[in-house]
């Protein structure tokens, strides 16, 4: 009965049943477009909640960074003080915790002192895993396998970041912290004396960064700036060039 009531009406089962496809397709649409919006707005409250954070630990340290004749503090003592800060007031996020002590990572090394910035690089990769946040935990342990490299072991610190990447899921919401992993490498392949290599590292975090529509200024910049040293490197002075001024005209 079903076939020949199908067979009379053929036309509007067709349309019914293309009705029917349309309002699911729709809904199906209309459901990852609300976890894609859901996805974003806890970004954005992350982004807002970490921002606040920074502004409240540097406020701090540039009070306690007033001019004092008889007791003048240190970039060193400064950021000794800011972890002490961090750890105290974020114990209960770990989350949080890890994306402070990567910041304060980096800053000592933009003072030199390597050994301090490895053990803050531990120290947000421990608390990344406590939170169970992957990006922080994939980008932390690729940080720390960098500095592996400055202890002799470049092999071993190659590999650790190739299994991170290797375990990173493909999706465009990870390509922030891709880019930054294959910077990390490209640093690697630098100390291993692999030149092009170090070079191939930096194209690929620097395409990375630049089409991320998600992905900061500062990271594009930064990811541009690795790719004009590592093409200078390799002696490739006019695209080094070019990358510098593309740089300096952003």
């Amino acid at each position: 009965r079903v076939g020949e009531f199908v067979q009379r009406h053929r036309g509007s089962v067709l349309m019914a049943t293309l009705t029917v496809v349309a309002l699911i397709a729709s809904t199906v649409i209309t459901a990852l477009q609300m976890q894609e919006a859901r996805v974003q707005r806890d970004l954005a409250q992350t982004e807002l909640k970490r921002a606040d954070a920074f502004n409240d630990v540097f406020s701090i340290l540039l009070v306690a960074a007033a001019p004092d004749a008889a007791h003048p503090l240190t970039t060193d003592a400064l950021l000794a003080r800011a972890e002490k800060l961090v750890n105290v007031q974020f114990s209960a996020d770990p989350l949080l915790r890890s994306q402070l002590l990567y910041s304060l990572a980096r800053l000592h090394s933009q003072s030199g002192q390597t050994g301090e910035q490895g053990r803050l690089y531990g120290a947000a990769l421990k608390a990344a895993r406590e939170a169970g946040e992957s990006p922080s935990t994939a980008l932390a342990g690729c940080a720390v396998a960098a500095t592996d490299a400055v202890t002799g072991d470049i092999s071993g610190a190659t590999r650790k970041i190739d299994a991170i990447l290797g375990r990173m899921p493909s999706t465009a919401g990870y390509d922030d912290i891709r880019a930054d992993c294959w910077r990390f490498r490209s640093t690697v392949s630098t100390f291993a004396g692999d030149g092009a290599m170090a070079l191939a590292d930096a194209r690929r975090a620097e395409a990375l960064a630049r089409n991320d529509a998600g992905g900061s200024e500062w990271r594009r910049l930064s990811a541009a700036i690795m790719l004009a040293d590592a093409e200078r490197h390799a002696g490739q002075f006019m695209r080094a060039d070019e990358t510098y001024q593309r740089v300096s005209s952003a």
